[in-house]
């Protein structure tokens, strides 16, 4: 995380690398507890490890794959 672009979302949540490094004092007591029930247990919840695909049209009003 320390060496990832600031600006690059790293999840659907809009939460870019920039705000995770300056929220870092306040997110890490529950960042590092989901890691070691992660350690412990070996279970990642789905929902970590869900992505989406946003499609962004080139043209206005698209109607084949490609256009997108």
């Amino acid at each position: 995380m320390w060496q990832c672009e600031g600006s690059k979302c790293p999840g659907p949540n809009g939460f870019n690398f920039n705000f995770i490094r300056k929220s870092w004092v306040y997110i890490k007591d529950e960042f590092v507890k989901a890691m070691a029930l992660f350690h412990e247990t070996g279970f990642i919840p789905k929902w970590c490890n869900a992505s989406f695909i946003a499609l962004v049209p080139k043209i206005k009003d698209p109607s084949k794959l490609e256009q997108y």
